[in-house]
């Protein structure tokens, strides 16, 4: 996969600022990644899906003084069940794990190494590694008949913080519930 204008987010780092908000700047990056999927039926009810991938970054010409793939990740592994009871309940639960990423971070220490644009060398922000993402949902699904349903959701199940951007934690616990109508 080619990207051109592959955003980099950049927290910038003065007096005006927090580390909470932050400006994008672009860098073209081409995405090497090997993966895989599979599925195993379990019989007529039960369903085994699982996906991993491994990505592979290349800038075309650095913006920073290093060309880590920010926030992006570099492994990636996704599984999920899915079984049906008597054609009207269906039940999910989805895991999502995402490792080897890398954060920009606003604010740095004596540990963190900085990084700069080339041209300018104005420091943007330090190298912070993200703890690894881990997502558990869980849905089950009413199916009254073959157009319309209803759904719970919960998602993050572990109530993890699983921070995608430096400084922005993902929600918490959260539930959701709906319905479905097909044409």
């Amino acid at each position: 996969i080619k990207r051109n204008n592959q955003h980099l987010f950049w927290a910038p780092n003065n007096e005006f600022s927090d580390g909470r908000s932050f400006d994008p700047l672009y860098q073209d990056v081409t995405i090497t990644s090997l993966h895989g999927d599979a599925t195993w039926n379990l019989g007529k009810t039960t369903a085994l899906r699982g996906r991993v991938a491994q990505h592979n970054y290349h800038f075309r010409d650095s913006l920073t003084n290093d060309q880590a793939a920010w926030f992006l990740p570099q492994f990636e592994l996704e599984s999920s069940i899915t079984h049906t009871i008597k054609t009207k309940l269906r039940l999910k639960a989805n895991i999502l794990i995402q490792t080897g990423r890398a954060g920009l971070s606003a604010i740095g220490d004596n540990f963190l190494a900085p990084i700069a644009i080339q041209e300018t060398d104005q420091i943007v922000g330090y190298v912070d590694d993200l703890d690894n993402i881990t997502l558990l949902d869980l849905q089950a699904e009413y199916l009254y008949n073959a157009r319309l349903s209803g759904w719970l959701k919960i998602n993050n199940v572990l109530n993890q913080a699983n921070p995608f951007f430096t400084g922005y934690d993902n929600q918490s616990l959260r539930f959701q519930m709906g319905a479905s109508y097909s044409f």
